[in-house]
């Protein structure tokens, strides 16, 4: 037969009801509800470009920094191929107001619009008309 043992801890003092972090009978400060009400707003979810590009930047501070020594290494940790890595890497020499856009979210675009080379006509839809 096996024994089963379980480590419990009974704290001493007593919790004050709270209502959103405020304890109850004390109104919210300002402050306090302006910052519910940032929490409470819905966001929408960042999208997976944007977290790649994110992850490609950080994977390069961390290759400069000499943490991780190399990018097949960043592949091997991170559980992805070296040819996946290389696509995510690659992601750092998109124009810097297209990987702007992306990263605020004001640019919905897929990876594998922005992976192929743009030509004029791409680059004016992505970053508006050329101003000489």
């Amino acid at each position: 037969m096996s024994e089963v043992r379980y480590k419990v801890s009974f704290g001493s003092a007593r919790r004050r009801p709270t209502c959103n972090g405020t304890p109850l009978g004390k109104s919210p400060t300002k402050a306090e509800a302006s910052a519910y009400e940032a929490q409470s707003r819905p966001q929408r979810p960042v999208s997976r470009i944007a977290r790649q590009l994110a992850l490609a930047h950080y994977v390069e501070r961390q290759v400069e920094a000499g943490v991780i020594k190399d990018y097949a290494e960043a592949a091997r940790i991170l559980g992805m191929s070296r040819g996946r890595m290389a696509q995510v890497m690659n992601l750092r020499y998109l124009p810097i107001d297209v990987q702007e856009g992306v990263l605020t979210g004001e640019l919905n675009a897929s990876e594998r619009s922005l992976r192929r080379t743009p030509t004029d006509a791409d680059q004016s839809i992505l970053t508006g008309p050329r101003k000489l």
